[in-house]
């Protein structure tokens, strides 16, 4: 008979991803994964296999607690999104910035199938972008857009510009002005 976890998986799951929101896939050994969330090499070997697969499932728990935002019938949908994610990116005070981007950036080359599954993310938060533009018959009228689909790529880039801003700085403020102008190039 298999012995009962003494610890939740998904728990474990948010700690671990904290854990390598911080230090980097690179910068973390399962001897610090066992020291910093307290189960035992075995149980989590047992349960979420090598280090590979922990990061991968740290990954889809990441998405499971932070989804790609969706039309919520708000009149304000493009800045509802945009505060959403910029609430995210300083959600941990310790690993500012979006875990997936960090991923990507760090281990893209080496895991095609991670870059791969952050890049679906980030079109799915294009694909959002933009049926809140069309949504709101907000078209950019700016020379520099031509289409809600143009806009969308745009509010897309500052989100990874606001990425850079919080790992950099926990300018709260900054992140406001980001985005403040990020609307006004739309309108």
């Amino acid at each position: 008979m298999p012995r009962t976890k003494k610890f939740n998986p998904d728990h474990v799951l948010d700690q671990a991803t904290e854990v390598f929101a911080k230090h980097g896939y690179y910068g973390v050994s399962m001897s610090l994964l066992v020291e910093r969330l307290r189960v035992n090499r075995a149980s989590l070997y047992g349960t979420f296999g090598d280090k590979q697969r922990l990061y991968r499932e740290c990954l889809n728990r990441y998405v499971q607690i932070w989804p790609v935002p969706h039309q919520n019938g708000s009149e304000n949908g493009v800045l509802d999104m945009l505060e959403a994610i910029r609430k995210r990116y300083y959600a941990h005070p310790e690993a500012r910035g979006c875990f997936l981007l960090k991923s990507g950036s760090e281990v893209g080359a080496d895991f095609p199938e991670i870059s791969e599954f952050v890049s679906e993310y980030y079109l799915g938060v294009e694909k959002s972008f933009k049926g809140y533009l069309e949504k709101q018959g907000k078209e950019p009228a700016t020379a520099k857009f031509l289409s809600a689909k143009d806009g969308a790529r745009y509010l897309v880039n500052q989100c990874y510009g606001m990425h850079v801003q919080a790992q950099m700085s926990p300018d709260l403020k900054r992140s406001r002005e980001i985005i403040n102008q990020a609307l006004a190039l739309l309108s």
